[in-house]
């Protein structure tokens, strides 16, 4: 696993779109850094982010990413 992110990476880590990830970087809602203009995200800091939010954790959130798959592949 890479220790950064794209847009894309921790839209599939969390099960979000990657518009709502780029939205909460608009916002300053989620730990973000950027290298030259391309935005990025260091794997630990999201992680810690979401498993700090109540109610909801990267774990959680792959759980119901899996569920999800899972029900459209039928």
């Amino acid at each position: 696993m890479s220790e950064y992110l794209t847009v894309d990476g921790v839209a599939a880590l969390v099960g979000r779109t990657p518009r709502a990830i780029q939205k909460m970087v608009e916002r300053h809602q989620i730990p973000y850094r950027k290298h030259n203009k391309r935005i990025v995200f260091k794997r630990s800091e999201v992680e810690t982010f979401f498993d700090t939010l109540p109610g909801v954790s990267v774990e959680e959130a792959k759980r119901r990413v899996e569920e999800r798959v899972g029900r459209g592949a039928r």
